[in-house]
């Protein structure tokens, strides 16, 4: 495990909260992907678990129900902290259309899709809406009308709470998160004799396998092949008018990311 950090991920039945080890990765077999899985964690107190208490290492959560997440499973003593890399709205829904119309290991596989075109999809009412946007207000279902109050709450929750990172600058991302967080320390469980060398080849191999799965050859690329959509296209158009608030709020993030740098320069500066 290069991050040695527990995930919450079910990986065999039944569901419990023992932690599995797997292909060198550690899991509480739990999932926390669905509000009523959230609240299935709370009720079986997953944060303040034996498994969780009693392990040294950081717990990693993810969840597009952030707000969910935060009111049932964090507490004043147990708080959480924040992080994502964004895309850009339009081309995170187009890279969707394409991989759920192929993707038949997924849960939200659509195979009447794969005889649409993406002219198709994006008049369509499922073609995504503000996906962003509602996350970060809690308002998932899109029958829920978005209004700009929404935009600017989502704005303030990405100012505040997340520290964020962008696709387009993914490297840069990634070394962000790690300084932050701490992934490059050694992260090892070795005894208080180890020697520097040790420990350095640690945070190098720790290092190299952060950028590479995330940066260099990432195992999240969308695996199915597809014509980039063309800016100021139909489907480009229609896609903007669909998603007006999460452009708005993506170029806000663009413009966090930059802010956000700051604080790494200050503290390179400061060393």
């Amino acid at each position: 495990n290069s991050f040695d950090k527990i995930l919450i991920k079910k990986q065999q039945e039944p569901e419990s909260l023992d932690l599995i080890l797997k292909r060198g990765f550690r899991y509480i077999n739990m999932d926390i992907v669905k509000p009523d899985q959230i609240r299935n964690a709370a009720m079986k107190n997953l944060i303040n678990s034996t498994v969780v208490s009693n392990s040294s290492n950081d717990l990693v959560l993810i969840s597009q129900y952030i707000r969910d997440v935060s009111k049932e499973l964090f507490t004043l003593e147990r708080k959480g902290q924040m992080f994502t890399i964004l895309r850009n709205p339009i081309q995170r829904a187009v890279s969707m259309f394409y991989y759920l119309s192929k993707a038949d290991w997924e849960v939200n596989y659509k195979p009447e899709w794969q005889n649409w075109t993406l002219l198709d999809y994006v008049s369509s009412s499922n073609c995504e809406n503000n996906y962003y946007t509602r996350i970060l207000t809690g308002k998932n279902q899109r029958h829920i009308l978005l209004s700009q109050s929404d935009v600017e709450i989502a704005m303030s929750v990405l100012r505040k709470r997340v520290l964020v990172g962008l696709l387009e600058h993914m490297s840069e991302s990634v070394d962000r998160f790690a300084a932050y967080f701490g992934w490059w320390r050694n992260n090892g469980h070795s005894g208080d004799g180890e020697e520097e060398t040790t420990k350095k080849k640690k945070k190098e191999g720790t290092k190299r396998c952060l950028l590479n799965d995330l940066s260099v050859r990432p195992k999240n690329v969308n695996p199915v092949k597809y014509n980039r959509i063309e800016e100021g296209s139909v489907e480009w158009v229609i896609l903007a008018e669909k998603n007006a608030f999460d452009l708005q709020l993506y170029q806000y993030a663009k413009i966090l990311f930059q802010d956000q740098g700051l604080y790494f320069t200050k503290k390179n500066t400061a060393r």
